[in-house]
């Protein structure tokens, strides 16, 4: 069987929920409307994790923990559909971590992002806005989410950034704590 509490594990798992957990600062430390480290998260779960099913579940869970100091939406479904995804393109580049590449699937998972969840909104009408249910209503709403979408994908290439970065600066410093995949 093998050992699940690594260093590298529990390094990696302590940045997810430092990450969570940034959702949930009290003023003046907040981040602005749709500055997360959500996505990053998942990405990096899934690049650096040697289970695939821990690199999945490990920032859901962390998400989940700050949505119950937050509160619940109706279209929490498209955000947790949007982590998983992000978990996966992270899991894509797992062998061809550079800086390219983790850009690449930051900005992938921003844009993807940006088109689910407000496909969502404009699905379930929520924000108490109602937009129209044809095509018009939904350029609508992707149109007055531009402001956001920015913010979501600048958060997640600083914190991709963060991540990936503090991973492999602890790597090269403590090459024992954290062992650096090669396969």
């Amino acid at each position: 069987m093998k050992k699940i509490l690594t260093p590298s594990f529990i390094f990696v798992a302590l940045v997810v929920l430092l990450a969570a957990a940034s959702r949930i600062m009290p003023a003046p430390f907040t981040l602005p409307p749709n500055f997360t480290p959500v996505l990053a998260m998942g990405i990096f779960a899934g690049a650096v994790m040697t289970s695939f099913r821990t690199a999945l579940i490990m920032p859901l869970v962390a998400m989940l923990l700050s949505d119950l100091v937050i509160g619940f939406h109706d279209t929490m479904w498209a955000v947790y559909l949007c982590i998983i995804a992000s978990t996966l393109l992270g899991y894509a580049i797992r062998n061809k971590q550079n800086i390219l590449a983790v850009a690449g699937v930051s900005i992938g998972s921003a844009v993807l992002f940006f088109l689910v969840t407000n496909f969502a909104v404009w699905l379930n009408g929520t924000e108490g806005v109602g937009y129209s249910k044809d095509a018009a209503g939904l350029a609508f709403c992707y149109e007055m989410a531009l402001p956001f979408f920015r913010n979501t994908l600048l958060s997640t290439l600083v914190f991709s950034g963060v991540m990936f970065g503090s991973y492999y600066t602890m790597a090269k410093l403590k090459p024992a704590l954290i062992r650096v995949r090669k396969d």
